[in-house]
């Protein structure tokens, strides 16, 4: 297998390649070569890449050798990330993306380029997707990641609304269901089924495959969310305007623990719940007791999904593979 950085050097390559081939092919570089320009140094910040990392290191798992095939989808699916970013950010209303300015607040663009930007990319990456030439496995894979596409809009959709929808009774169960289309799907379940397509590899993986997914996506969100709230209790400043929907995690195990339960409960509304948990969050032990129950959730999410590995015909192969790519996400969390 090649090293992950050397993936992760070639991926980089071919994303600056295919961007480049667009911008050539829509004279962007002299119709709009600011817009241009920003939206090229978005897409090629640092990141960790893990999507088309995850898509390749499973087709070398099937026996597959890299080359420009698949390495174009690798940057297809890199560039639909980028297109997700954009518009996540503008959801959010972010500060930040990658160390540097969230694209609709840095100098140029604003909101309409980065919903335009988004758009671009995603067309960019459905023309690679589609290839030159007819191929049973790139309709299947577009099919795919079409179905995916539209799952993960309305699980984000979902989870802006996810604190008035849901009671504590529910909560855990219906945030890790909401983890599921929102994050297992879309970083993990997809690129592991688009790699299984373009090997060929058999139909009876696809059920473990699937499992993997969702159980390696709900670890990834879990800390996610964690991070967030991290981050959140600190900003006591920025706090109180940032989205109610950060707090899903925190709702979702907080409304159940009967240190924190009743105060939760004595109020209603998306707002005031909201305003209840910031100030929850400004207590240490109950911080610790929101990392706690996370990382033990976590725990039993990554021992669920290797406990799904030995069934694949590529059983050894891809424990090795989830090994690498779980050690990576560790390092490359936040930027991945």
């Amino acid at each position: 297998m090649i090293g992950r950085e050397r993936k992760r050097a070639l991926i980089e390559q071919t994303i600056e390649a295919e961007l480049e081939r667009f911008y050539r092919q829509y004279d962007i570089r002299r119709t709009l070569p600011e817009f241009g320009a920003d939206l090229r140094e978005f897409v090629m910040r640092p990141s960790g890449r893990l999507r088309p990392l995850l898509f390749l290191t499973v087709l070398e798992s099937y026996g597959v050798r890299l080359e420009q095939e698949q390495l174009a989808v690798a940057a297809a699916i890199e560039l639909l990330h980028s297109c997700a970013l954009l518009h996540d950010d503008l959801v959010d209303n972010a500060q930040t993306r990658r160390g540097a300015a969230a694209f609709h607040r840095s100098a140029s663009p604003g909101v309409g380029q980065a919903v335009l930007g988004g758009d671009l990319l995603y067309t960019f990456a459905v023309h690679i997707l589609l290839g030159t030439q007819p191929d049973p496995r790139r309709h299947r894979a577009l099919s795919h990641i079409l179905e995916v596409a539209a799952i993960t809009s309305l699980a984000q959709f979902e989870e802006m609304h996810f604190i008035p929808q849901t009671t504590p009774s529910d909560a855990i169960e219906r945030i890790m269901e909401l983890y599921d289309r929102k994050s297992g799907l879309y970083t993990f379940v997809a690129p592991i089924e688009l790699a299984r397509i373009f090997a060929g590899g058999p139909d009876s993986d696809l059920p473990l495959l699937r499992a993997i997914g969702i159980h390696l996506g709900r670890a990834y969100q879990l800390r996610d969310d964690l991070i967030d709230v991290g981050s959140l209790a600190d900003a006591t400043e920025t706090a109180a305007g940032a989205p109610p929907w950060e707090l899903n995690l925190s709702y979702a195990i907080l409304a159940n623990a009967p240190a924190t339960a009743g105060s939760i409960a004595a109020v209603t509304g998306q707002e005031s719940v909201t305003a209840v948990m910031l100030e929850l969050l400004t207590d240490r032990s109950i911080r610790d007791l929101l990392r706690q129950t996370t990382e033990a959730l976590i725990a039993d999410q990554v021992r669920a999904a290797r406990s799904n590995t030995g069934g694949l015909s590529i059983a050894t192969d891809f424990e090795a593979a989830l090994e690498t790519i779980t050690a990576y996400t560790k390092v490359h969390h936040g930027e991945a």
